[in-house]
């Protein structure tokens, strides 16, 4: 295959923030999907399958229980299991099948090897440790972003009174430290979300050391890298909007489930696709670590 990056050697020196472009990036993660986009249909097609069909599974499970009062009972202090159990199913389908895709997806990018199972996409250890560090990531990301807006706006307003009016300015204050410290969140999330790229090639050991060479890895460029994940944010806002609004429209007033379900799936889809080969691009060009693929999956 034909790469419009080239592969620098690895190793933790091969770092610069010349090497990040925002607008580049974006444009080379399109032309990575465009490029191998015969690859990708064989790789997402039953994960696109699986996404629509439990997208339509839920939706009419959504419309039965509805019918049946059955969110209705449980928000007025019902015992119905139905609704905890759907969202714990719905969660675990969407890992699943997000993470095998993601995977197929850097190791088609980084190693240039395909699953082996006939599915499409591959489900073990490596896709289990992959959920894992997703859910570290987001949980060391926002956690703090959370718990220093609680903070910061119980030592802001604790004292007044409900009726109290608020200050211009202290409005002001709550608002520009919640823009910063969403900005800050983000930009931790993306840094340490170059750790996923490694998970799905194998690269580093250790809990610690991956999240740590996460970090460095994305400290010459965070604000590019930051740039380049609102700018892909944005572009799967566009392409999908059209899909979303024409699926809800037809389930709205016809009750069609299955466009609304194919549109769930597409976007699904999209999004895994598109981040994962961002990903991959920005972890190459920072010099992230890349093994070399077994003999069996050259």
């Amino acid at each position: 295959m034909n790469d419009t990056l080239e592969t620098p050697p690895s190793g933790p020196g091969n770092v610069g923030p010349a090497r990040i472009r925002a607008f580049a990036l974006v444009g080379e993660t399109l032309g990575e999907i465009y490029r191998r986009r015969r690859a990708l249909v064989k790789i997402a097609a039953v994960p696109a399958a699986v996404w629509a069909l439990f997208g339509f599974v839920q939706l009419y499970m959504i419309t039965q229980m509805l019918r049946n009062g059955v969110f209705k009972a449980s928000v007025h202090g019902g015992e119905s299991w139905l609704p905890t159990t759907f969202t714990v199913s719905g969660w675990l389908v969407n890992a699943i099948l997000a993470s095998g895709l993601a995977i197929a997806c850097h190791r088609l990018l980084l190693l240039r090897t395909m699953p082996k199972s006939a599915l499409g996409f591959d489900f073990g250890w490596r896709e289990v440790r992959y959920i894992g560090y997703g859910v570290l990531i987001a949980i060391v990301a926002f956690a703090p972003f959370y718990l220093g807006m609680m903070l910061f706006l119980m030592l802001a307003l604790g004292g007044a009174p409900s009726h109290a009016h608020v200050s211009p300015l202290l409005g002001m204050a709550v608002g520009l430290f919640f823009i910063g410290a969403f900005i800050f969140t983000y930009m931790a999330f993306v840094r340490l979300s170059l750790v996923v790229p490694a998970i799905a090639v194998d690269a580093g050991a250790g809990l610690f050391s991956r999240l740590k060479r996460a970090w460095r890895l994305g400290r010459p460029a965070p604000w590019r890298l930051t740039g380049a994940w609102m700018m892909i944010t944005l572009i799967i806002g566009l392409v999908l909007i059209g899909p979303e609004i024409l699926g809800g429209y037809i389930y709205g007033f016809y009750g069609g489930s299955a466009v609304l379900a194919i549109a769930f799936a597409l976007g699904n889809v999209i999004v895994t696709i598109l981040f994962a080969f961002m990903f991959s691009l920005a972890y190459r060009r920072l010099g992230g670590e890349i093994s070399e693929p077994a003999p069996s999956e050259a």
